[in-house]
């Protein structure tokens, strides 16, 4: 069973500096190396304190110049924010700057803030991803780029460097597991692991709520976005309050054996699963978030990896 570690990039509220957030997600992603978790994934997320990670490839090429071992994982280029040109020529570079530890993720977008300032129609967003995710995944494997789409008109073009190997052999023959992402804090103590919980999780989801707009009308106008203005009208039929509870409480949080519990429960009811932890959000200390992770290294990945 793999663990990765997402980061976030948040400066909640902005109430630190985007300095300081920016060298606590650089000390977190260093110490995921050294606790022994599998994989380091950064967003690409712009403009706000919500998340600031413009250019996620370019923190991992910076973290591949730090670590020997875990794998770095693109979580995700937003396609249509992006030249599928650009990104098939920076992942390839990634690969070959870390000796092929470079995971490809490619993402749609959520935020019409940000879709805004590129100046990208939001409702374009699923024929956008469509035509350049082909180009990128082809580009990646054969070495060559190109399109005849609407959006991207691209000429056969060499990717250089070639690409180091094939992405698609990465894996056993079989697919790859689902991958589950939590909220986590692990503690000693239940009480202070749920008091902890309780607030910066929350905390968390508001700033999901506010960022993406869920409480909007807006994604029922826009095509392909159809799970979204469902989930709007879910959030208004049982009130923020309600969901701000049922979101933190199906988290991963508590004391070791209580975080072993619920893992097991999850394993249960889906098999063989990845899970990906954020480990600092809401206006947590940094201090805190590091001490979560070294416990949760010491104590529950020696049992999981036995799974």
């Amino acid at each position: 069973m793999e663990v990765g570690l997402l980061l976030i990039f948040q400066n909640y509220q902005g109430r630190g500096s985007d300095a300081d957030m920016m060298r606590d997600q650089m000390r977190l992603a260093l110490l995921a190396e050294e606790l022994g978790y599998d994989k380091v994934w950064p967003p690409e997320h712009h403009f706000t304190d919500y998340s600031a990670c413009p250019d996620n490839i370019a923190f991992l090429v910076w973290l591949a110049g730090g670590t020997q071992r875990i794998a770095l994982a693109i979580g995700a280029v937003i396609v249509p924010w992006n030249d599928p040109l650009r990104v098939a020529e920076r992942i390839v570079m990634l690969d070959h700057l870390s000796s092929g530890r470079a995971v490809l993720g490619l993402g749609r977008g959520l935020a019409r803030v940000e879709y805004q300032s590129f100046g990208i129609e939001m409702g374009e967003s699923r024929a956008r991803f469509d035509e350049a995710a082909r180009m990128i995944l082809a580009a990646v494997e054969t070495g060559f780029i190109e399109g005849n789409g609407p959006y991207y008109p691209q000429r056969r073009t060499e990717i250089r460097p070639r690409p180091l190997r094939s992405f698609r052999d990465r894996h056993a023959s079989e697919p790859p597991p689902p991958l589950t992402g939590d909220l986590f804090f692990c503690d000693t103590d239940s009480g202070r692991a749920e008091a902890m919980a309780m607030e910066h999780m929350a905390n968390y989801f508001l700033t999901i709520v506010h960022h993406y707009e869920l409480l909007s009308d807006h994604f029922r106008a826009l095509p392909g976005y159809q799970m979204y203005a469902s989930a709007s009208d879910a959030f208004k039929t049982v009130g923020l309050e309600v969901a701000v509870r049922s979101y933190c409480g199906v988290q991963t949080w508590g004391t070791p054996a209580q975080i072993l519990e619920k893992l097991r429960w999850r394993r249960e009811l889906l098999g063989n699963f990845e899970l990906n932890l954020i480990s600092h959000y809401g206006g947590m200390p940094v201090e805190n978030a590091e001490r979560s992770m070294r416990l949760f290294a010491g104590t529950v990945l020696p049992e999981i990896r036995c799974w």
